[in-house]
């Protein structure tokens, strides 16, 4: 693995990410970044995988600032492949959907995933799911509280369609650990 890409591809998240906050906090956007790569590294994952990770949110956030085409150019077709599979599809309609329509439209986005892409959507999952679960510890019931949507019902539903559908996948410890984390989102008592 070489570590000149991998600092390009910081580089560039950190950029395209430079002002955005986790929701609800005032955490850079940058440590989930960090997160995903690290999830993704951890297990096993390829530099391309990594890559991919740390550039994952790139193009659904910002598609002001940077496009597909651009992450190809600088970075080759596969890592463009996975972010692009990681991407939540732009909406068809002007038709307002809910949060949880949107999520349920992604959840069969994901499922067309090229193998390479899983183990980064699954780090995803894992690192959004572990940060929901800390909020929760940190702030119990006041957390669904900074903001409309997505509510405590609204997310336990969203996890609980994303561990049924990631089921059919080729079976992973990111998996397992994701499905274990979402599991206790639901349980918690102070949730």
């Amino acid at each position: 693995m070489r570590g000149d890409r991998l600092r390009q591809a910081f580089a560039l998240a950190r950029a395209v990410h430079s002002t955005q906050r986790r929701r609800g906090s005032e955490v850079p956007y940058l440590a989930h970044l960090l997160g995903v790569s690290s999830n993704v590294l951890n297990d096993g994952g390829t530099e391309d995988q990594a890559i991919a990770a740390l550039l994952h949110d790139a193009v659904e956030d910002h598609p002001e600032d940077i496009s597909f085409r651009d992450i190809e150019k600088k970075f080759g077709r596969r890592v463009a492949a996975i972010v692009e599979a990681c991407t939540e599809p732009p909406a068809e309609t002007k038709k307002p959907r809910s949060w949880l329509d949107e999520k349920r439209i992604y959840v069969a986005h994901i499922l067309k995933a090229p193998e390479d892409a899983r183990r980064v959507i699954l780090a995803d999952k894992l690192d959004n799911a572990r940060y929901v679960e800390y909020c929760l510890s940190r702030w119990g019931k006041q957390y669904w509280k900074r903001f409309e949507s997505p509510t405590e019902k609204e997310m336990t539903a969203y996890h609980r369609t994303l561990v049924e559908s990631l089921a059919a996948w080729k079976p992973s410890v990111l998996y397992e650990e994701f499905k274990e984390t979402a599991s206790r989102l639901g349980r918690r008592p102070d949730a």
